[in-house]
């Protein structure tokens, strides 16, 4: 039962996730080597944990849907091949 997964949409998550961390490393950077920029460091890392937050949110939210969207083939197909299974039955009797 392995969740379908796309790999485009995953491989573009995955990319913005690694450019959120590079720009949350060169915002670190920036402010603790320019004196005038502390101020604004710290914000520039808030809105970069938070956008890296709701990318998590993002990647659950699409494994969940995928994971639903296998579960639902399966009950699919389990209900054809009781439908075929009660037709043979009726055809045997």
């Amino acid at each position: 039962m392995a969740a379908h997964l796309y790999p485009a949409t995953v491989r573009r998550v995955g990319i913005g996730f690694a450019v959120l961390l590079v720009l949350l490393v060169v915002a670190l950077i920036l402010g603790f080597r320019v004196g005038t920029g502390c101020v604004w460091a710290p914000r520039a890392v808030l809105a970069l944990a938070a956008a890296a937050c709701l990318t998590g949110l993002g990647l659950a939210c699409l494994a969940a849907r995928a994971r639903a969207r296998a579960m639902r083939h399966h009950a699919k197909v389990a209900e054809r091949l009781d439908r075929v299974f009660q037709h043979l039955n009726a055809t045997k009797a």
